[in-house]
């Protein structure tokens, strides 16, 4: 079995218009996550953890400010 990530639409954007013809040729590659070392992984693992944290408190936020604005 392979693990593979499949990078979604607006998952990888171009900075600048040089770069974007190289990021629409990247966005068709699939990445062998078996393939990376572990310390790759962990970096990942410690980014997508940071990523969904900010996320979560960013959501509980909006819902807190909705509660409030419905009172």
């Amino acid at each position: 079995m392979t693990n593979t990530i499949v990078l979604l639409d607006g998952a990888l954007v171009a900075e600048n218009e040089a770069d974007r013809p190289m990021v629409c040729r990247l966005k068709g590659i699939r990445i062998n996550v078996a393939a990376l070392p572990r310390e790759t992984l962990y970096m990942l693992q410690n980014g997508v953890t940071a990523e969904l944290r900010t996320r979560e408190g960013h959501a509980l936020q909006v819902m807190s400010e909705q509660c409030i604005n419905i009172e």
